[in-house]
């Protein structure tokens, strides 16, 4: 398996300050918006990201997920 990128999840509770921080401060774009978590990135180059989440979920252990992995190939995991 290759992974593509890791995404590191932060958690925040003030939408309109996270924007203007990650926008203003280091030049990031919102990549996506769904409101319960926004990701920040640079189109350029997509393994420059982060989200902000305002929740988090917990995996079957009761530890919280805060890293998100996306790979190339999903069929081989079936």
């Amino acid at each position: 398996m290759q992974v593509k990128r890791i995404v590191a999840n932060f958690q925040g509770t003030n939408p309109s300050a996270i924007k203007a921080f990650y926008e203003d401060i280091f030049g990031l774009n919102v990549l996506m918006d769904l409101n319960w978590i926004v990701t920040f990135g640079s189109p350029a180059d997509t393994r420059l990201q982060l989200s902000v989440m305002h929740l988090f979920i917990r995996d079957p252990f009761g530890k919280l997920v805060n890293v998100t992995c996306h790979r190339l190939k999903t069929q081989s995991l079936h």
